[in-house]
């Protein structure tokens, strides 16, 4: 697995696309599909596709849940081993995940 922590936000006529990428060593970064949402505005997001290197955790995906993001599109399992918690939350918000290791994130 690579350590990119890449995301892309996809609906009709709006992408947003962002890197986690660490500010300093001693401040964390925002997870990269909270950074797509931030730089989104209300309804160009709601219904649309999340591809991501790196399956989000369970606290983003119900960020995107909230935005009403229809889909997830991965290519590599969470390191810490949290998948699960981030499908239950997908489920709830009825999210479709999917995995795809051929995604080129």
């Amino acid at each position: 697995m690579d350590d990119r922590k890449i995301c892309a936000i996809v609906n009709e006529n709006f992408i947003c696309y962002n890197k986690q990428v660490n500010l300093a060593p001693d401040i964390p970064s925002p997870h990269a599909p909270v950074a797509c949402l931030t730089f989104a505005r209300g309804d160009e997001v709601k219904g649309g596709t999340a591809f991501m290197s790196e399956l989000c955790c369970p606290s983003c995906c119900s960020a995107l849940g909230m935005a009403g993001i229809r889909k997830i599109v991965y290519k590599d399992g969470r390191k810490d081993k949290q998948d699960e918690k981030t499908f239950d939350v997908a489920r709830y918000f009825d999210i479709e995940v999917i995995q795809n290791g051929e995604i080129g994130l």
